[in-house]
């Protein structure tokens, strides 16, 4: 199968970030960021996924409200031919060849990927353990990772994700701490 390309995930403490979703399952998400660096990263941290569809703002507004109050059930919002939005609320089931699984209605049914403007999942507690400081690291590609500052090791930032990764940043790609 292959990547579908251009999404932008949005995660717990306002991270964003961009990529290229390798695999999408019930419980996590493989993603190549802008970087090169793959990332797994379980879905209880990850709010949503805005594919890379251009999008009108009255579309845009409605990911956004869709973001800041999720639903009880995973809610796909899909384009129509005259580019508005229509929401679907069911339970993902996975991404494979293009085509998202998606549960709804009692049954498993596919939507292809280029008709996705967004996935928004459903709302459930912060996964955010404890309330140890941390820090949101702004990147040149405007993408945004929070984690706890571990190190400084070389030409790097060393970090410790939320979701409980350790990544190194390049200090040319960060532009403020």
């Amino acid at each position: 199968t292959g990547p579908v390309c251009g999404p932008s995930l949005c995660l717990e403490a306002g991270d964003r970030f961009g990529g290229e979703l390798l695999s999408l399952s019930t419980e996590s998400l493989k993603l190549r960021t802008t970087r090169g660096t793959e990332l797994e990263i379980p879905l209880l941290h990850v709010l949503g996924i805005e594919f890379g569809t251009s999008l009108s703002q009255a579309a845009k507004q409605k990911i956004e409200q869709q973001l800041r109050n999720p639903g009880a059930e995973d809610t796909a919002l899909v384009l129509g031919q005259d580019q508005s939005i229509t929401s679907v609320s069911g339970s993902v089931q996975g991404l494979e060849e293009g085509k998202l699984r998606f549960a709804y209605q009692g049954e498993v049914r596919s939507i292809n990927q280029p008709r996705l403007a967004a996935l928004v999942f459903a709302s459930h507690p912060p996964a955010r353990k404890g309330l140890a400081p941390y820090q949101q690291f702004q990147l040149a590609s405007g993408d945004q990772i929070s984690g706890t500052w571990t190190a400084i090791k070389g030409d790097s930032f060393k970090l410790q994700t939320i979701w409980d990764r350790t990544l190194e940043l390049p200090s040319s790609t960060v532009t403020n701490v």
